[in-house]
């Protein structure tokens, strides 16, 4: 599990060494940055080159009262937050990526799912 976990920024952190977990839905952040995406915002990469921010006077706050289901249940990559740095873990989670918990997805399974024996032997 420790993995699954980053710790919090100290400036944002109400305790120190507090940490967040990469399974929480952080529904909040979601909407900020979702509500970012619609002024324009984009994030095409980690760090400032990956960032498109539209200029803007000033930002409305329009009374919303939505709810948001995704189109797909599981919106991951193989990027575990308990191993990436600041700037991927921000990108990441700007990018509404959700670790379900109990699925991992990793890289390896191509290799135990794909060869040429196993098409073979196994076709269905």
């Amino acid at each position: 599990m420790y993995k699954n976990r980053r710790r919090m920024p100290e400036h944002l952190a109400k305790e120190p060494g507090e940490y967040f977990w990469a399974f929480d839905e952080r529904g909040s952040y979601n909407a900020v940055c979702g509500y970012l995406r619609s002024l324009g915002v984009r994030w095409y990469m980690p760090g400032a080159l990956g960032e498109v921010i539209p200029e803007m006077d000033s930002i409305a706050l329009p009374d919303i009262d939505q709810t948001a289901a995704p189109d797909f249940e599981i919106r991951q990559f193989s990027v575990r937050l308990g191993n990436t740095d600041d700037e991927v873990t921000r990108w990441v989670m700007r990018l509404g990526i959700r670790h379900v918990y109990g699925l991992m997805i990793a890289h390896g399974m191509h290799t135990m799912t794909h060869p040429d024996k196993l098409k073979t032997d196994k076709p269905e």
